[in-house]
């Protein structure tokens, strides 16, 4: 099935069976069961009581790994759209004794970056997990 719309939506489904999906996609290859795209607005949106439930593995683009140096306190990654609502969550993935993630802060702009600060500085590499928001 295929819709179209110049002027309203394209595509509806409705069901009050409590079980079933009232718009379902499957590929049976290596494809996108949905794909969602809009070159101005939101790709996909969802609401509910529970708006995403995702079983299996999620990848994101805006997230990833930053590897502090040996003998240095922060890292810096470039190159990532940030907006003024936007933030960084980070995480250490190692475990040095009395090293945390002490804070990050944000360059907004489409070339914008962010650095991830430690408490203090490291004796040996130690990889940080990030995730940018909005």
């Amino acid at each position: 099935m295929a819709g179209f719309s110049s002027s309203g939506t394209a595509v509806i489904g409705l069901t009050s069976a409590s079980s079933a999906s009232a718009v379902s996609g499957e590929n049976l290859s290596a494809g996108p069961g949905v794909s969602g795209f809009s070159a101005k607005g939101t790709g996909v949106k969802a609401a509910g009581k529970t708006a995403l439930k995702v079983q299996g593995p999620a990848v994101f683009s805006r997230s990833g790994i930053l590897t502090v140096a040996a003998g240095h306190s922060s890292a810096k990654n470039t190159g990532i759209a940030l907006a003024s609502a936007s933030f960084v969550l980070a995480t250490s993935q190692g475990n040095v004794a009395g090293v945390h993630v002490q804070g990050v802060t944000l360059v907004t702009g489409s070339h914008g970056s962010f650095t991830i600060h430690l408490n203090k500085t490291v004796p040996e590499s130690l990889k940080v997990a990030w995730f940018a928001v909005n």
